[in-house]
């Protein structure tokens, strides 16, 4: 994980992850179903979709869509037409698993951006106690105490990431 290390560094963090959820939800969408002229499925699968492309990658097949990512590079994204052990096999069941990839990709892209919203507000709050923070460490220098009080700030954020 990279360091953040000012507001506006954490909130383009954020920003880049909703990007990166768009970048999906907007290439998933672009697969459209298609039907013979008689309102049926084709008998050969591949073919019952546009702007998808089904692939076997290491014995494993996957639907796959190709976009330009957040950065402006040539992406891919996929699902796994194994889901859960059961294969999936006809139009109905791929159309599904499409729709219910853009649902969490639409939840995963609602929760960052109520986090982009909260970052900056977050910040702020905790701020003042990290200046006090800065404080204690700058004293405990003039101790020889601050390897101490380094070491059990770390040790505390240990506690808080487990």
């Amino acid at each position: 994980m990279s360091k953040i290390y000012t507001i506006n560094d954490a909130k383009e963090k954020m920003i880049k992850s909703c990007n990166y959820y768009k970048c999906r939800i907007e290439a998933w969408k672009k697969v459209a179903r298609v039907k013979t002229k008689s309102g049926a499925d084709f008998k050969i699968l591949y073919k019952n979709f546009v702007n998808c492309e089904f692939t076997v990658d290491y014995g494993t097949r996957r639907a796959r869509v190709w976009f330009t990512d957040e950065n402006g590079r040539r992406e891919y994204d996929d699902i796994n037409l194994y889901n859960a052990g059961r294969r999936l096999e006809t139009p109905d069941e791929i159309e599904n698993a499409i729709r219910e990839r853009i649902e969490n990709y639409n939840k995963w892209l609602t929760i960052d951006e109520k986090g982009a919203n909260e970052i900056e507000k977050q910040i702020n709050e905790i701020a003042p106690q990290l200046e006090a923070l800065k404080k204690a460490i700058d004293k405990a220098h003039a101790t020889n105490t601050h390897y101490t009080l380094q070491s059990y700030i770390k040790n505390f954020l240990y506690i808080l990431n487990d």
